[in-house]
């Protein structure tokens, strides 16, 4: 068998503009992760960007529940 690959002696994550992106299962096992395997991690949004609140939680008045959230800390940028 091949040997692993490397492991990074240093984990950040910054994450820009992202839609939602998993559900409630997901986040906690990403924020589990953060301090414990995962150094750092960041979700900056301008909060003049749509994008970041996709897919909308109206819709689930249509879908029923779409069950996606955010990870990780928010960095909100307003100018």
């Amino acid at each position: 068998a091949p040997p692993p690959p490397p492991r990074p002696k240093s984990l950040k994550m910054y994450n820009f503009g992202s839609p939602r992106v998993g559900n409630d299962a997901f986040c906690a096992k990403f924020d589990s992760l953060v301090g414990n395997g995962i150094d750092e991690a960041y979700r900056i949004v301008n909060d003049q960007d749509v994008v970041t609140r996709f897919p909308r939680t109206v819709n689930a008045l249509v879908l029923g529940s779409i069950g996606y959230d955010h990870c990780g800390p928010t960095v909100l940028i307003t100018e």
